[in-house]
């Protein structure tokens, strides 16, 4: 890769930095934008969470046999 290609995608990078910035205070972004945010803030990927729900107490279990 010759300097003129890393300067394309430099401001590609910063166009698109800069385009997800505006989504931001626009209110409008979306996780893209926010991936593209944090990678540029240095800043980890949100984790994923979800719950699991697990009944407590006792469970009816049969057995046939």
């Amino acid at each position: 890769m010759n300097s003129d290609e890393y300067r394309q995608l430099e401001l590609e990078r910063m166009q698109r930095l800069d385009e997800a910035l505006e989504r931001a205070e626009a209110g409008r972004t979306n996780k893209d934008d926010w991936n593209i945010i944090r990678y540029e803030c240095g800043a980890p990927k949100r984790p994923v969470v979800s719950l699991k729900t697990v009944s407590i107490g006792a469970r009816n279990e049969s057995h046939s046999g």
